[in-house]
């Protein structure tokens, strides 16, 4: 029988029919198919990918484990992608031995699921011939995959081997593209010199340059710049001319030529290679021959790259030949020599107002550079590159050296410039000078401050023009991007007077014809407001044409106070800003409830609760006022304030709690000053806070075992649970009896009188299966007088409408309580939503700890006048647990969905403590230590394995071999999408640690771990003592078992698939000459009593410690006389010891509140993973 027709039954008739069609267009690649389970990889409706796996072990108990991370099966149902992986398997695979009418589906960790032994496709010649391409492709990969790990099993062979001793072959690794096989050392070491770093165009001939003789050279090359070339005020390009040495030793003409930069004539001189490697080719370059394709591209005329300015200048001045001409061509003779280049600071355009020398009524505007008090006048500027360069003229005081030909000839050097400067200077350049009447320098003025206010502006003196220093106001201008929200684009503004300029403005000054005076910007008073903000708070976000600067939601109150406190103006667009001051909170009571009344005042303006509330809801900071403005709330008061919006109920004026969360609503308020409590709610919080003062209640007469004190306290705690009407979690460390305390209060109230006219309620307590037969035996052994209902099994339906019948007519068969399992619940949700029952109770109630599971959803539709739930770690992951759990004991009581939250903020930790403070009544939880004194002593120790050499080859091959192949994944995916081959390379990686024939079952390597494990218990063995072994690898026990078996020591058994588990138990509790009990911890990690032994070996390290602890509570429990020894055995240098160290700094979240647990797999990071894999 095929896989999906056992499963049938489990899927909506939907999810089948999309399934199917997705393993028809093959949308799910199996990445591993073996005896326990299968691992797949299923694509999404929108280009997403998520893992699904099955688990087989436990289908001959009628149940299948499963797991997909897609939406739908976190929702709680069974999904398409499910469907289709066994449609997928059911078409190449028989994994199911056993036809089982049905199986029951069940959530599983796929982090954790193991596949065993790879199963054989099942071959038919239809199947052969219609292999698709895609699969061979995949083969090909595959092999390729090998060929890889080959090659890195060789690499790291030569890594370790000695280099000194003996010549080592290189490996012989095929090139995929070229499929050349790199076979000789020499190979080898020219293919490494290939990728290594050149010297470029600076490459030697032999000759040291301080003794290069310039007689060898017989051609050399000038870099000539064009002032004519229109492209040189964009860029800086020059023309490479050659001249050749004649037979007389002197040089002849220069003509223009063309250089291949790739082959520079070997004879060059050291400068002109220097040259050649700072420039770069130009556009319009010569081609190679056309007959010769191999001959290198050559050109005439090359760029000077912006980044390397200043070096090229210097190296082309070096050479000595570096020239200028006026005309464009390949003619020589207009050339002249540049003299010198400055590399130093830019030169600064700048304006000057000089009187006329020609005209007293008359005013001349001149421009030029300046730099340190040296001006060089505008005409003598000859060419301005946008590049940041400049070709002048130089003054005749900075002359350096005689002309060689011409004294009258002009001396020209190349300076630094602005380049933002460069297009003022080249207009100015052209203009030269400008003439105006002196009465019109107020307008001449007004002109120059509107186009040149960025400029440096000097006045002569005899001009008569006042000057002042401006004084700032800082202004931010806020532009609503919703209207209603606190969504706001952000500009920066300074204004002076009535001008305002952005603090990036390159303005320096302007004219106020008001007071006929030249402003000058206070940079230094712009700076000081700058400093006193945070700049870093605003988001930057770059969009098509412009970058908006945002104020993100979270911190526009903040910013606004900030900035308001240090002298800033803050404007919104057309709306007055105004923030509230005093916030007015009052409380009265109901019948069975309480009613939060609030207003806040801004400024005069009240706002009530509903209306602040509602805009909490949207996540909005603001609020639009009756008279127009816009109120901003508080963010201190945002933070007290968010939790109030999902806890309790909108009225019409304020928010209703429940009597149930008047803890959690006084534990809200209570920073808050002048709170108008009415007496009823005061005098319940008061009686709810003196909880711990609940007495000891002795167990019914009927009962027949006897109570410690705690468990007598646990008695007085049902009462006052009872008393209050309200739901609790007994949550005692694993060991101290919760089943019997739970008990001993079922048998109280089947000793209660029922009043008239009232029939006796039964009670149903939903366990794990296995712990159905426990419960039973419990029930028999202290309380003989409650009648127990067993509603497991398929004649389970028949049994309950019979009793159901006696229970209607009050007959003496009638049944106190039901046991049944979660499975059963979900199945018989609707039967069991039907029946009302006095207490509703969950063993081990974390099943129920994701909210949209069946299992939390049939678990709430249980009719109960009292809930109990029974568990020693409500939290094990986050705060969403907790919520979905006390969602069931009493609804409502912690508000709306569930939330994630960790220690990592001081938000979060705030809302933490609010949540303990609230739960505090509800929880009763004592630890072994606290009422246990006379328990022995447990000692934990964590033994550290040396793997032998062959062991720790294997480990590092195979973890170097997924270290690149996650690394590229990864960087290809992401860290989620690339989820299944994470959980492969630890599941290796763990393994191969454990025993490398985990995963090549031809390995004739022993782990560390057995031999070590193997000693020990000869050892205890031979001194009587009893021990456990647990491991998750059912293989790995396995393995010891066939250990144990050739040294004939009697032992027993328990993995999933095991049948007869209380009779494995009973004979190990019982039979001193069985000393050995080898336990899978999936199967036998809680629910048993195993006092009986004293030492507890725990083989490989768990994702989630607690479960561990379950474990090893296993024989540290009640009843237990000896000290108990537990050992977690782990491997030196592997993920192991990593994952150990990890799971020490992700624990914190479960001890703010109750427990002690947290799983390190669900919040994996990337950097998580480089540490696990370095």
């Amino acid at each position: 029988m095929m896989l999906s027709d056992v499963c049938a039954s489990e899927f909506l008739s939907g999810d089948r029919s999309r399934g199917s069609q997705l393993a028809m267009q093959r949308s799910v690649r199996l990445t591993s198919v073996g005896s326990t389970g299968a691992l797949a990889i299923a694509d999404g409706s929108c280009g997403e990918e998520y893992v699904v796996g099955v688990d087989f072990s436990d289908t001959q108990n009628g149940r299948l484990g499963v797991t997909c991370d897609c939406m739908r099966y976190d929702g709680g149902d069974p999904c398409k992608h499910l469907w289709a992986m066994m449609k997928t398997i059911d078409a190449s695979y028989d994994v199911i031995a056993q036809s089982p009418k049905r199986l029951q589906l069940f959530d599983i960790d796929a982090s954790v699921l193991d596949t065993g032994d790879p199963l054989n496709q099942r071959q038919t010649n239809r199947a052969s011939a219609q292999r698709s391409a895609k699969e061979e492709k995949r083969s090909a990969n595959e092999e390729r995959r090998l060929r890889i790990l080959e090659a890195v099993r060789a690499s790291v062979n030569r890594r370790d081997a000695p280099t000194a001793a003996q010549p080592i072959a290189a490996a012989s690794i095929q090139n995929q593209s070229t499929g050349k096989t790199a076979t000789t050392w020499k190979e080898s070491i020219r293919s490494l010199g290939s990728v290594s770093p050149t010297s470029g165009h600076l490459e030697s001939h032999g000759i040291p340059r301080e003794v290069f003789a310039e007689s060898i050279v017989q051609q050399q090359h000038w870099f000539v710049l064009s002032l004519a070339d229109r492209m040189n005020e964009q860029a800086f390009n020059v023309q490479v001319f050659e001249s050749k040495r004649k037979k007389d030793g002197q040089w002849g003409t220069p003509v223009a030529c063309t250089i291949a930069p790739s082959r520079l004539p070997a004879s060059m001189t050291h400068d002109e290679r220097a040259a050649f490697a700072t420039l770069q080719p130009g556009e319009d370059s010569g081609q190679g021959n056309y007959y010769n394709p191999y001959r290198p591209p050559t050109f005439g005329q090359f760029t000077v790259h912006p980044s390397r300015l200043d070096e090229s200048l210097e190296v082309l001045h070096t050479t000595g030949r570096f020239a200028w001409k006026l005309g464009v061509g390949k003619r020589f003779e207009d050339a002249r020599r540049i003299d010198d280049v400055d590399t130093g600071s830019a030169w600064q355009f700048e304006l000057a107002i000089n009187a006329s020398p020609e005209n007293a009524k008359s005013l001349v505007v001149v421009a030029g550079l300046k730099r340190d008090g040296k001006t060089i006048p505008i005409r003598s500027v000859m060419l301005a590159s946008d590049l940041g360069c400049a070709l002048v003229e130089l003054p005749k005081q900075e002359r350096e050296r005689e002309c060689d030909s011409d004294d009258s000839s002009p001396r020209v050097g190349v300076i630094k410039i602005h380049a933002a400067q460069a297009s003022t200077i080249r207009g100015w350049q052209r203009v030269g000078k400008v003439t105006i009447p002196g009465r019109s320098i107020h307008t001449l003025l007004t002109e120059l401050s509107a186009n040149h206010g960025s400029f440096d502006l000097r006045i002569d003196p005899s001009i008569d023009v006042a000057h002042r220093l401006g004084v700032p106001l800082p202004q931010c201008l806020l532009k609503q991007r919703e209207k209603g929200t606190a969504s706001f684009n952000a500009q920066l503004l300074v204004r002076y007077d009535d001008r305002q300029i952005a603090f990036d403005d390159s303005v320096q000054w302007w004219f106020d014809r008001r007071d006929k005076s030249i402003v000058r910007r206070d940079r230094s008073a712009e700076a000081e407001f700058l400093n006193a903000i945070d700049v870093d708070h605003f988001d930057l976000l770059e969009t098509f044409d412009d970058v908006e600067m945002r104020i993100p939601k979270s911190k526009f109150i903040g910013m606004v106070e900030r900035l308001q406190s240090v002298g800033w103006e803050v404007l919104a667009e057309g709306v007055a800003l105004r923030i509230a001051t005093d916030f007015d909170i009052a409380i009265s009571s109901g019948i069975d409830w309480f009613d939060l009344h609030a207003a806040a005042n801004f400024d005069g303006v009240d706002v009530g609760l509903p209306e602040l509330l509602a805009a909490l809801r949207k996540g909005d900071n603001t609020i639009l006022l009756d008279d127009g403005t816009l109120g901003m709330l508080p963010e201190e008061w945002l933070k007290r304030f968010a939790g109030l919006c999902d806890s309790g109920e909108a009225t019409d004026d304020g928010l209703r709690f429940k009597r149930t969360q008047a803890l959690l609503l006084d534990a809200m308020l209570a920073d808050h000053q002048g709170v108008q409590n009415d007496r009823s709610f005061t005098d319940f919080c008061q009686k709810l806070k003196s909880f711990e003062g609940v007495q000891a209640v002795p167990a019914p007469e009927t009962f027949t075992g006897k109570l410690r004190e705690y468990q007598e306290i646990g008695l007085g705690w049902f009462g006052f649970l009872q008393d209050f009407g309200f739901g609790g979690c007994l949550a005692d460390d694993m060991g101290l009896g919760k089943t019997i305390q739970v008990l001993a209060l079922l048998e109280s109230r089947r000793n209660r009188r029922v009043p008239k006219g009232q029939i006796r309620k039964p009670s149903i307590a939903v366990v794990p299966k296995s712990l159905v037969f426990n419960w039973i035996d419990e029930a028999k052994r202290f309380t003989p007088d409650l009648r127990v209902l067993n509603h497991t099994g398929l004649d389970r339906h028949e049994q309950l409408k019979t009793a159901t019948r006696s229970l209607a007519k009050n007959k003496a068969n009638a049944f106190d309580l039901i046991v049944t399992t979660y499975g059963t619940l979900r199945n018989d949700a609707e039967t069991f939503s039907k029946m009302e029952f006095d207490y509703a109770i969950l063993d081990e109630a974390q099943a129920i700890k994701n909210p949209k599971s069946q299992s939390a959803k049939a678990a709430r539709l249980l009719r109960g006048d009292h809930r109990l739930a029974m568990t020693g770690t409500p939290v094990e992951n986050h705060l969403g647990d907790l919520w979905s759990l006390f969602d069931f004991l009493n609804p409502g009581m912690l508000g709306g969905a569930p939330k994630t939250a960790t220690l990592d903020n001081d938000e979060d930790r705030k809302r933490i403590e609010h949540v303990s403070q609230s739960l505090r009544p509800f929880i009763l939880r004592r630890t072994k230590q606290q009422v246990l004194t006379e328990l022995p002593d447990k000692t934990e120790q964590t033994l550290v394995c040396e793997m032998s050499k062959p062991q720790r080859k294997i480990y590092d091959e195979v973890r170097e071999h997924y270290r690149l192949h996650l690394s590229k994944k990864v960087e290809e995916l992401g860290l989620k999408r690339a989820k299944i081959h994470v959980l492969e390379a630890l599941l290796r990686l763990r393994q191969v640690a454990c025993d490398p024939r985990l995963v090549d079952k031809k390995s004739k390597v022993t782990g560390a771990k057995i031999e070590n494990l193997m000693q020990n218990l000869t050892e205890l063995i031979d001194e009587g003592h009893k021990v456990l072994v647990f491991s998750q690898f059912t293989q790995l026990l396995a393995l010891i078992r066939s250990e144990v078996n050739d040294r004939d020591w009697d032992h027993e058994y328990l993995d999933g698939k095991t049948r007869k588990r209380d009779a494995c138990v009973k004979r190990f509790q019982e039979d001193d000459t069985c000393q050995l009990f080898l336990i899978s911890l999936k199967a036998g990690g809680n629910g048993l009593n195993l006092t009986a032994a004293d030492y507890v070996f725990i083989l490989d390290p768990w994702w989630n410690p607690a479960v561990e602890a379950q474990a090893i509570d296993r024989a540290h429990r009640m009843g237990q006389s000896k000290s108990v020894m537990a050992y977690r055995m782990i491997c030196s240098n592997t993920v192991e010891e990593k994952i150990i160290t990890m799971q020490q700094s992700k624990r914190d979240l479960a001890d703010a509140i109750i427990s002690q647990d947290k799983s390190l797999i669900s919040g994996l990071t990337a950097d998580d993973l480089q540490q696990l894999l370095a």
